[in-house]
């Protein structure tokens, strides 16, 4: 346990975040298309690690 609920655990300004955005909707796609997608951009601890 890190007990670093003040820093991680959300999506809010200040917190850090591990989060990839993809180019497309997953939820709204056809299972047949899903190869489709590809990550826009990724955050590790918060920080732009890779953006297209």
């Amino acid at each position: 346990m890190e007990f670093n609920e003040q820093r991680k655990g959300m999506l809010r300004p200040g917190m850090m975040a591990d989060v990839a955005v993809m180019s497309h909707d997953l939820e709204a796609m056809e299972p047949a298309t899903l190869d489709q997608p590809r990550a826009a951009l990724t955050l590790c601890g918060g920080r732009v690690t890779w953006e297209a």
